[in-house]
């Protein structure tokens, strides 16, 4: 039986996956110990997971239904809040555009998982027979792995390659009775014809494929470029101190980055991840697959009018080919299913391990908590272990990842010496911002500590857990702007304090300045009054010449020395006459 054949099972199953709804259990188990990846399928129980995406004879798409009116198309998307079962939901596929392998331009290659590829979409042809185009940048096409396909024709890897279509197939139907939530990734548009098209002679890998909404980045890079930066500053912080300051400071973490508000965002992130899970266990979907890999953000638009708080990115929930629809809601936390191994092995549930494993939706509960730790630890949970040490210490034993990996904002010590920090307000500041951040590590670990246990029955539901997020949320936002309160009037005290300084500082130099004028002017009037009531002194240029008749001033330069001519100025002067007198008296002569 080649792969072609296996494409005609796939597409004789339209009606099958509409009716039946739900695979509960397989039989194969693969397990991949190179990345950590189990996996499982069954090549019997195809038939009830694949179909057709759109009835034969649709061959592409139009104008009226192609990505660039994605706008409308999601206008009319539904959020339901009820828990109605995936199998009774619409496939929804009315405003899915289709199109054929021809009509999309291919960019860089993006990716790969366990069976499929991801290349970005340079451009899409939007009507045949003309020259409409859309810049595809948005968009990523998602398709079998070509190695794959090529075995495909062989029968030791039938399986595989079945199993891999019925994953993609399987996703496309997740997607598009799930559309809607703002944190599943949206389907985009399908092929036309269906599996039918791999039927024909030298079909190619890539010519069924999903169209899927392109993402920024997944929340494993960002986790790597949190950590990167923390490292960063932290090392910058370390080389400025000197040694002398650096003896007596302990820098475990930059004060810069790691913050109350900057673990808020993470858990902002994890309530996210938490909506979408809720989501898929209220239409009684099993995920499988939580990892941060399988996480993508999308960068919001600014909405520079809007007066609300707009997260950066929204979290987006990918790769759907692991998820299984169980037959009973999530309420019933007591059901446990039979279904083979199936994720990441760090992330895994120790309960899947089990043979045979029994396990239901408190499995993605024990990933969530995995994922969570990693948000805040920004690091690997388990990055030690191999398989047998997690089977052993981890699903036998129930060891868990250290709570001492991560790093809180009140666990910082940096010290400056700067005079702000030995002031009361601001060392009132800081107490209110450990305070907070204290009780966000304890909120946060008791968390952990009620999602990773050992018995999956005493875990969290993921409704739970998007409560006890909220809660978090909220009591750290009150006490965040309970501190920016206090900062605020703790500033005006601090403005009106310094304006009483500066009003003190100007009346008391306007005083002294007067002070100083009335000094000054005193003393100019006691130094004129004495300059008034002393005789001027003698002209040093003058010289007397005395005669029994007059007196006349020496204009000859030889009649005397100029210190004759005070000698004997002084002398009369002393003597109680003047000039003028001596002028009269020698007149009077």
């Amino acid at each position: 039986m080649s792969f072609v054949s296996c494409t005609t099972t796939a597409s004789s199953s339209v009606s099958s996956i509409a009716s039946n709804g739900s695979a509960t259990s397989t039989n194969h188990t693969h397990h991949n110990d190179n990345d950590c990846k189990v996996d499982s399928s069954d090549s019997a129980s195809i038939a009830p997971r694949l179909e057709d995406a759109r009835p034969r004879g649709t061959t592409t798409t139009s104008s009226s239904s192609s990505p660039c009116n994605m706008s409308s198309r999601n206008n009319h998307n539904h959020h339901t809040n009820d828990k109605t079962p995936l199998s009774d939901l619409p496939l929804c596929l009315d405003h899915i555009p289709l199109f054929q392998r021809s009509d999309i331009l291919l960019g860089k290659f993006l990716g790969r998982g366990r069976n499929s590829q991801v290349h970005a979409v340079d451009r899409i042809v939007t009507q045949k027979d003309s020259t409409g185009e859309e810049e595809g940048n948005k968009y990523v096409l998602k398709h079998l792995q070509h190695q794959l396909f090529e075995n495909g024709h062989r029968t030791k890897h039938r399986r595989e390659a079945t199993n891999a279509l019925a994953d993609l197939v399987l996703e496309a139907m997740y997607l598009s009775k799930l559309r809607g939530h703002p944190n599943i990734i949206s389907l985009c548009g399908l092929t036309a014809g269906g599996t039918s098209v791999l039927q024909r002679k030298n079909a190619k890998a890539d010519e069924y494929f999903i169209l899927l909404e392109r993402l920024d980045l997944t929340l494993d890079q960002r986790i790597w470029t949190w950590r990167q930066q923390l490292q960063d500053e932290t090392t910058t912080t370390t080389s400025t101190c000197g040694e002398e300051e650096s003896s007596t400071s302990t820098i475990s973490t930059s004060s810069s980055t790691n913050t109350v508000e900057w673990v808020v965002t993470k858990i902002r992130y994890a309530k996210q991840i938490a909506n979408a899970l809720s989501y898929l266990h209220d239409h009684q979907v099993l995920y499988r697959d939580l990892k941060p890999e399988n996480l993508g953000l999308l960068q919001n638009a600014k909405d520079n009018n809007s007066t609300q708080q707009v997260e950066e990115y929204t979290i987006k929930l990918f790769d759907f080919g692991l998820a299984r629809e169980l037959d009973e809601p999530c309420e019933n936390t007591t059901r446990v299913y039979s279904l083979s191994a199936a994720g990441t092995r760090r992330y895994m549930a120790p309960e899947i391990f089990n043979r045979p494993g029994k396990y239901n939706y408190k499995a993605d509960t024990y990933s969530f908590s995995m994922v969570l730790f990693e948000l805040l630890a920004m690091q690997k949970p388990y990055a030690d272990f191999n398989v047998t040490s997690h089977e052993e210490l981890v699903c036998r034993l129930g060891g868990r990842p250290r709570l001492t990996d991560i790093h809180w904002p009140h666990d910082s010590t940096t010290t400056t010496n700067t005079t702000n920090n030995n002031d009361g307000n601001h060392k009132e500041d800081h107490a209110m911002m450990d305070a907070a951040s204290r009780h966000l590590a304890h909120e946060c670990e008791a968390l952990l500590q009620q999602t990773w246990k050992q018995d999956m029955h005493e875990r969290l539901s993921m409704r739970q857990v998007c409560q006890r997020l909220e809660a978090i949320i909220e009591k750290t936002q009150d006490d965040l702007r309970h501190i920016q309160q206090q900062q605020q009037q703790q500033q005006q005290r601090h403005e009106q304090e310094q304006l009483r300084l500066q009003k003190q500082q100007r009346t008391g130099l306007q005083q002294h300045f007067l002070a100083q004028q009335t000094q000054t002017t005193t003393l100019l009037a006691s130094s004129s009054h004495q300059v008034q009531e002393q005789p001027l002194p003698p002209p040093t240029f003058l010289k007397t010449k005395t005669s029994t008749s007059e007196m006349t001033v020496a204009t000859d330069p030889m009649a005397g020395s100029d210190s004759e001519l005070e000698d004997d100025v002084f002398q009369r002067m002393s003597n109680g006459s003047t000039i003028s007198g001596m002028s009269s008296s020698g007149s009077r002569r």
